[in-house]
């Protein structure tokens, strides 16, 4: 799978994450909005871009604690 595609994927979640809020986003990631849409699209983006989506989503799966199975 191409790095286009993971970042597309991590993008989808991440938007789902903040509640659909594009804008929010990419204030938080501190990325231009068209990079976030670029992504979506499954277009490359730069990698500054590419760096800080994939470090935030690695940051939120690493401090959100795994969910409980056995309830």
């Amino acid at each position: 799978m191409s790095q286009q595609l993971w970042i597309r994927e991590m993008v989808s979640v991440m938007i789902r994450w903040n509640q659909y809020d594009l804008y929010y986003l990419a204030k938080r990631l501190c990325v231009p909005q068209s990079m976030l849409c670029r992504a979506l699209r499954g277009l490359p983006v730069s990698e500054d871009c590419a760096y800080r989506i994939i470090c935030y989503y690695l940051a939120y799966h690493m401090t959100t604690p795994a969910p409980d199975h056995d309830s």
